[in-house]
C-alpha cells in the first residue's frame, strides 16, 4: 500500500511540474511579447515564382518586433493585404518572408497614346457582349450592333450589323495595361475615328445591343460588313421548311 501511495504521489507531482513548466513558459513568452512588442505582418504562406499573380491563400500573419519592421521595411512594408491581391511577383520569394511592395509590379493605370486623327471613346459593357470577360487592352475587336431600323417605306426592319472592324481596344475600365488579370468589366474603352465615335453613340443612344468579337492579330479585314435581316435567315432555311421536308 505504501509503494501504491508513493507511485500516486511521484505521478502527481509529476503532472503538477510539467503544468507549472507549461505555464512558466507560456508566462515567458507573454513577457516576450510585451517586451518586444510583436505585430502583425503579410508574410508568404509558401514559396513564390517570379511572375505568380498573388491570391490570399498565398498570404499569412506572421508576427515581428514591431522595431524590426520599423527599421527594415519602414517604407516598403504592406499594410493592406488588397494592395497586392492579384499582383504579380518580379522575384522570387520564399515561405515566412515578409511580402515587401517591391515585391511586385506596380499597379498601373497608363494613359494611352494614339494618332491625333482617333479619339477614344467608351461604351458599357456586360460579360455576354465583352467576349466573356476574356479581352485585354491592345486586342483588336469587331463591332457588332442590333437595332430597329426603317426601310424606305418607313417599314420597321431589325437589323445586325458588323459596324466596325478591327477596332483598337486601349483600356478595360479604368486598365490599361494588357498583362493585368481580369476577372471582368464594366465598360470598353476603344479607339475610332470622330465619325465613327458618332456612329457608335448614335447606336447606343437609340437602342442597340452591342457585341465585341475578337479578331485574332494578323486577321485581313473583310471587304464588307454582313449585314443581315430576318429575310436573310428566311432564305438559308425556307428549303428546310418546304412541305417535302416538314416532318409528319
Amino acid at each position: 500500500m505504501t509503494n501504491k501511495l508513493a507511485l500516486v504521489v511521484a505521478v502527481v507531482l509529476g503532472v503538477l511540474s510539467i503544468v507549472g513548466i507549461r505555464l512558466y513558459v507560456d508566462k515567458l513568452e507573454k513577457q516576450h511579447k510585451i517586451t518586444q512588442n510583436l505585430i502583425d505582418v503579410f508574410v508568404a504562406s509558401r514559396d513564390l515564382a517570379p511572375g505568380r499573380a498573388l491570391t490570399r491563400e498565398d498570404v499569412e500573419i506572421g508576427q515581428f518586433p514591431a522595431a524590426f519592421i520599423d527599421a527594415a521595411f519602414r517604407k516598403t512594408n504592406i499594410t493592406d493585404i488588397n494592395t497586392i491581391v492579384g499582383e504579380r511577383t518580379v522575384e522570387s520569394v520564399v515561405a515566412g518572408q515578409v511580402l515587401q511592395q517591391y515585391h511586385f509590379q506596380k499597379r498601373t493605370t497608363r494613359r494611352f497614346t494614339f494618332d491625333k486623327e482617333y479619339r477614344a471613346i467608351t461604351i458599357p459593357m456586360n460579360r455576354v457582349g465583352g467576349v466573356g470577360g476574356l479581352l485585354r487592352p491592345a486586342d483588336q475587336v469587331d463591332i457588332l450592333v442590333n437595332m430597329p431600323l426603317s426601310d424606305q417605306t418607313g417599314a420597321s426592319l431589325a437589323v445586325t450589323r458588323a459596324l466596325f472592324r478591327n477596332v483598337l481596344v486601349l483600356a478595360l475600365d479604368t486598365n490599361t495595361d494588357p498583362f493585368m488579370d481580369f476577372g471582368g468589366y464594366a465598360t470598353v474603352t476603344l479607339r475610332l475615328r470622330p465619325e465613327d465615335c458618332n456612329k457608335l453613340a448614335f447606336s447606343l443612344y437609340n437602342g442597340a445591343s452591342i457585341h465585341l468579337t475578337y479578331v485574332q492579330p494578323g486577321t485581313p479585314e473583310p471587304t464588307g460588313y454582313d449585314s443581315t435581316v430576318a429575310d436573310h435567315l428566311w432564305q438559308d432555311i425556307k428549303g428546310e421548311l418546304s412541305p417535302t421536308n416538314r416532318p409528319r
